[in-house]
Order: C-alpha cells, then structure tokens, then sequence
C-alpha cells in the first residue's frame, strides 16, 4: 500500500509539472517585486503574453526564435546579438529589447525574441512591440498596449485599458473600466465593458455588446454593430451599415 501511494504522488507530481510548463522557451529571469507593480516591456517582431499569477514575483520567460527554430541560448548568447536593457526595483519592472547598430535585413539571420510573462494580478502594464501580437488577461490596474503589425487580445480587466496596433484585429472582453482601443485595418470587438468606450478602425467593421458607458465608435470602410448597451452612443462609418 505504501509502495502504491508513493507511485500515485510521483504520478501526480509529474502531471502537475507538465501542466505547469507546457510551452518550450530559451531561459527565464525571476524579478522579486511589491505589490502593486509596474511593468514596462518593450520588445520587436515579437508577440507578448502576460498571465496573472499568484505571488510577489514576475517570472520572464524569453522565447528566441532565429528562422522560427528555438534558440536553446541564454542571457549572455542574447545580448551578443541584440541590445538587453532590464531595470528593476521593488515596484517596478522595465525590460527592453532593441537591435543592434549592424542588424541584418535578412530575416533568416534576426534573432526574435517573444515573451510569456507571469505577474502578481496587481500589476499595470505598458507592452510595446512591432509585429507582433499581444495578449494580456487577469490584471487590476491601468493597462497600455501598442503593436505595429498584430493583434490585441485583452479580458478579465479592472482598470483603464489603452490598445493600439496599426494592422491587427483588437478584442477586448470583460473590462472594469474606460477602454480606448484603435487599429488601421482590422475589426474591433468589444464585450461586457463597464465603462466609456472610444473605438475606431479604417478598414473593418466594429462590434459593441453589452457596454454600459458611453460610446464613440469610428469606421471608414465596414459596419458598426452593437447590442444591450446603457449608454449613449455615437457611430460613424463612411462605407458600411450601422
């Protein structure tokens, strides 16, 4: 009986630790921190996902792609190649990742490096990055985001909410606060948003379901659509229906 009970809690063990760590990465940076916390990631050609967690600490995990192979490289192998700048205090936590002054324009050559990131749920975030998607659930806190060429993903949110990419689509889904999200070329969807709403996309079409506050939403070419809304709303398409 012992020796079964002790094969049953190594079983459990491992499947924890799968379900734990279930994506590949090249190496990962802890950050002790307060809370509430700060933090400022700014990156290129790369997609950013930020995941609450329970705890004080930040955990980065660095995912270095070279021609979409993972690079099994640390801190040091990556700061040949590309310029790392990580700032840090107790409540606050700022990382940026630039290229080099003898950046190749050959894309089979660049190093991208991608973040998944877990936070403390009290941390408001400024994420900045070109080409790349960003993704960002579960947080208190104002959150500001900014891509060039990628989608914006935002839900579970108590606080303001900024987002702004130039060619992507931006969802954002059970916000706690005023939300202000904008794209070039790409759909806005927005659901169950407690507070005012400014929106606005050149080419796609805007989607608005159960907002409470007041409403401003701008289209050049697509349709407007909204439903179970308390507010008032203004919207404006110059090509597509309302």
């Amino acid at each position: 009986m012992k020796t079964f009970n002790l094969t049953l809690a190594v079983c459990i063990l491992c499947i924890s630790a799968s379900m734990s760590q279930d994506f590949e990465y090249s190496f990962k940076e802890d950050y002790k921190v307060s809370i509430p916390v700060r933090l400022a990631l700014s990156s290129f050609d790369g997609n950013i996902e930020i995941i609450p967690s329970d705890g004080n600490v930040i955990q980065v995990y660095y995912i270095v792609r070279k021609d979409i192979r993972l690079m099994h490289i640390g801190r040091a192998e990556l700061e040949k190649e590309l310029i790392v700048e990580v700032d840090h205090d107790s409540d606050r936590l700022e990382i940026s990742v630039k290229p080099k002054d003898n950046w190749t324009f050959n894309w089979r050559d660049q190093m991208n490096v991608h973040f998944k990131v877990y936070v403390p749920t009290q941390t408001s975030c400024d994420l900045n990055t070109s080409d790349g998607n960003v993704a960002l659930s579960g947080l208190s806190g104002p959150q500001q985001i900014r891509t060039s060429d990628g989608n914006i993903d935002i839900s579970e949110v108590s606080g303001e909410i900024k987002g702004n990419t130039s060619d992507g689509n931006v969802h954002a889904h059970r916000i706690k606060g005023s939300a202000e999200l904008k794209t070039s070329d790409g759909e806005v969807v927005l659901d169950n948003i407690s507070g005012d709403v400014r929106s606005s996309t050149s080419d796609g079409n805007i989607r608005i379901t159960k907002v409470m506050g007041d409403i401003i939403a701008r289209t050049s070419d697509g349709d407007i659509t909204f439903e179970s809304l308390s507010g008032s709303l203004e919207a404006v398409t110059s090509d597509g229906n309302v």
